[in-house]
């Protein structure tokens, strides 16, 4: 029970919770380090669906065996996933082992998220919902 009668807080659900579809299937510019940022797609996305369902369907059987293989062949798919549908472009001087990167690639991405600590932090970014809002946080305090 609210006590404090002297201000009544509203939210607005729309705001607070609507997504933004082409932001989250396409993609958004996430910072990453000086000029680099990574575009990143939200995960679970229709599109996102409709690519991993078929790739993970068609490799039930090793994925159910215990063990290494098991493991590396998950990890294989995650990858191929994610370099596919969620970490979708980048810009800024990007470089890998102190060579340019140059522009986004599939192939490029894989390399990229091969590094599981980078894999999961494009993971953490493809699920932080304020990215990918219908309406952003500062559009809605100015409404208010």
């Amino acid at each position: 029970r609210n006590t404090n009668n002297h201000r009544k807080l509203t939210m607005d659900f729309f705001a607070e919770f609507a997504v933004n579809e082409t932001a989250a299937k396409e993609g958004v510019f996430v910072p990453y380090s000086g000029d680099v940022e990574f575009k990143i797609a939200k995960i679970g996305t229709r599109t996102y669906r409709n690519f991993a369902s078929p790739l993970f369907q068609r490799n039930e059987r090793i994925l159910k065996q215990k063990g290494d293989a098991a493991e590396d062949k998950a990890t294989e798919l995650i990858i191929t996933v994610m370099a596919n549908v969620v970490l979708v472009g980048w810009k800024g001087d990007l470089k890998y082992q102190g060579q340019p990167l140059g522009d986004y690639t599939v192939e490029k991405a894989k390399k990229l998220l091969a590094h599981e600590s980078f894999r999961d932090w494009v993971d953490a970014q493809s699920k932080r919902d304020d990215l990918y809002k219908e309406v952003q946080d500062d559009e809605a305090d100015a409404k208010n």
